[in-house]
């Protein structure tokens, strides 16, 4: 088993090219395609010649790809995340206000009760 990395995998028009490479031999589950890149790494059971826009890459380097799509994937913000964040500060700036109205009624408290003079 090989790991295989494809270069120019999407054409212009959106579809994708494996150079002539068996799709059934492609290791199910094992595709990756970075969205950083118009590339494609996936373990394969087939014969292949490297040249072109084909290449065989080291486990080292398909690890590396993994962990950094990985790392992008958590960085996503989801609508309900997205949400949840908007929430946390709308608490936050509503408590702010609170204390800032308390700050402002004790303000108003002390100034409108002190006399002037004493």
């Amino acid at each position: 088993m090989k790991i295989i990395k494809i270069t120019n995998l999407i054409h212009p028009g959106g579809r994708a090219d494996y150079k002539g490479l068996n799709l059934e031999q492609i290791v199910p589950g094992s595709q990756l395609y970075p969205s950083y890149d118009n590339v494609a790494y996936f373990f394969y059971d087939g014969a292949v010649t490297e040249g072109g826009d084909i290449s065989i890459v080291t486990q080292a380097t398909y690890d590396s790809h993994k962990q950094r799509i990985a790392d992008e994937l958590t960085q996503i913000v989801t609508p309900e995340k997205r949400i949840e964040n908007l929430e946390l500060e709308n608490q936050t700036l509503k408590q702010q206000l609170q204390q800032t109205n308390s700050d402002l009624v004790g303000f108003m408290d002390f100034y409108f009760t002190t006399t002037p003079g004493v």
